[in-house]
């Protein structure tokens, strides 16, 4: 049985990086802030396009755009498949830009940031916007 989407690739589309005017004492916490959106191929209708924004501020101020690309292959059933590509597709991208986020955030020689593995993906779903780059 063939899934229902693959995935296609990923890319970085634009990243900022910027150290915080304020130094944070020990009562500060990470502050995760993310938009996602998603597109469907005029050309292609059986391609996707996922976009997400993610924003970091840690003492360190982080944020990353990153575009996956999903084949459908499945029936299109709008809401099913907006759904599903926008709830399994984050999961598929948010290692990479997990990753990425930590890996930036080291190189200046202070501490690393790295994000939650699994909290922010239900936030991420519901800040979902209509208007992809």
């Amino acid at each position: 049985m063939q899934a229902a989407f693959e995935f296609v690739k990923y890319e970085i589309v634009n990243m900022k990086y910027a150290l915080s005017s304020k130094p944070l004492d020990e009562t500060d916490t990470t502050k995760l802030e993310s938009k996602l959106s998603l597109s469907r191929n005029n050309d292609n209708p059986s391609l996707f396009r996922l976009g997400a924004e993610i924003s970091v501020n840690d003492g360190k101020n982080i944020s990353i755009y990153i575009q996956g690309y999903f084949k459908w292959h499945s029936e299109y059933i709008e809401d099913e498949t907006e759904e599903c590509l926008l709830t399994y597709g984050v999961n598929i991208l948010y290692p990479y830009v997990r990753s990425t986020i930590t890996s930036i955030s080291v190189l200046d020689g202070g501490k690393p940031i790295i994000i939650p593995t699994i909290n922010p993906f239900y936030d991420m779903k519901n800040n979902k916007t209509d208007n992809p780059r």
